[in-house]
């Protein structure tokens, strides 16, 4: 017997829809769209509001259980239960009319799976997972969780996942090629910039994963890159990884829009990515990223990160993140104690 996987409870977000952010989303939707161009319109414009919440990413499992249940307030954090919520709660308004079911992932947990959206579409019925969606959105990134292919999902190690059994229940589920996204994006200006063939055929807009790939090629060139990170300065091999990563703290407003609307968590997230780019596999292995949660909410945190040494005899190396700077900044051993010993001990946990 196929375990029960729809949330039968929805909270109701009629009193937060009516707050300016939701009806400048509504009110400011085109004219004209189809009823799958509305649901991803709302999907793209609230998914630059809504924000992961610390609370619970940054939680312990049992810490976060406490917040399943969760309300998104006017703050705009959530987790995938409250943000599927909102996203439902909008999408039955009457300018938009579609319905939807909220479905877990896994139904024999109680609390705790993660809940994605049914959207019920002229007789078809679409998968959308806004929360994967969120910095993608905010960074010009593909959009890559709506309208998902669902076999795609699926795989035979799969044990009581609802996806395996999502395709019995809903006879057809429907999907969107990427071809299909980059038509919607280009209608409704989620993209910037266009690339087109050589005989003018498909065109498409510009995303931030074109501008990442083409740096991670140009990052294989040497040349470039002791021209453009090094400036053409001998950097002793172990010195190579810290001077990528100060290059990055300099010049992160370069590659990521950090005056935009991305919360401090995503920022950070963002610059993590920025430095996988950057650097290699080995590189990589040597950083290591801490969140260290002051007070009561995890909404509160500082991020550090600790760089090991590339041989024993080497020391670590720190930077912090730096909200009003909205980037991080190196800082000795010496003074991080320093800062930290300012707060409570009590009120630090990492």
């Amino acid at each position: 017997m196929v375990p029960n996987f729809k949330l039968d409870h929805i909270h109701d977000y009629s009193e937060l829809i009516k707050t300016d952010k939701i009806q400048a989303i509504l009110n400011n939707m085109p004219k004209g769209l189809t009823k799958i161009e509305k649901a991803y319109y709302v999907y793209i414009e609230l998914g630059k509001i809504i924000s992961k919440d610390p609370n619970w990413f940054l939680a312990s499992t049992k810490d976060a259980l406490k917040h399943y249940d969760d309300n998104i307030d006017d703050n705009y954090f959530g987790i995938c239960k409250s943000i599927s919520e909102l996203y439902s709660n909008i999408l039955k308004d009457e300018r938009i009319g579609i319905e939807t079911d909220l479905i877990k992932k896994y139904p024999d947990e109680e609390k705790g799976s993660h809940i994605d959206t049914i959207l019920k579409i002229d007789g078809k019925f679409y998968l959308a997972n806004l929360i994967a969606d969120l910095i993608n959105i905010k960074t010009n990134m593909r959009v890559k969780n709506f309208a998902r292919n669902v076999n795609k999902i699926c795989r035979p190690n799969m044990v009581n996942n609802v996806y395996t059994n999502m395709i019995e229940e809903y006879k057809s589920m429907s999907y969107l090629s990427t071809a299909d996204l980059e038509k919607m994006d280009m209608k409704l200006g989620y993209s910037y910039g266009r690339i087109s063939s050589e005989n003018g055929d498909n065109e498409r807009g510009i995303y931030t994963n074109d501008v990442y790939n083409r740096l991670e090629e140009e990052l294989k060139d040497t040349d470039k890159v002791n021209e453009y990170i090094f400036r053409n300065k001998k950097i002793p091999q172990d010195e190579i990884l810290d001077y990528k990563i100060r290059y990055l703290c300099k010049n992160m407003d370069k590659f990521i829009d950090i005056n935009g609307t991305l919360s401090e968590l995503e920022l950070v997230s963002s610059f993590i990515k920025l430095v996988d780019i950057f650097t290699s596999e080995e590189e990589s292995k040597r950083i290591k990223q801490f969140a260290i949660k002051v007070g009561q909410t995890n909404r509160n945190f500082i991020s550090v990160l600790k760089v090991n040494p590339l041989t024993d005899e080497g020391n670590n190396t720190y930077y912090i993140y730096k909200k009003g700077e909205k980037t991080y900044k190196p800082i000795s051993l010496s003074d991080l104690k320093e800062y930290l010993g300012k707060f409570n001990p009590n009120d630090i946990r990492i």
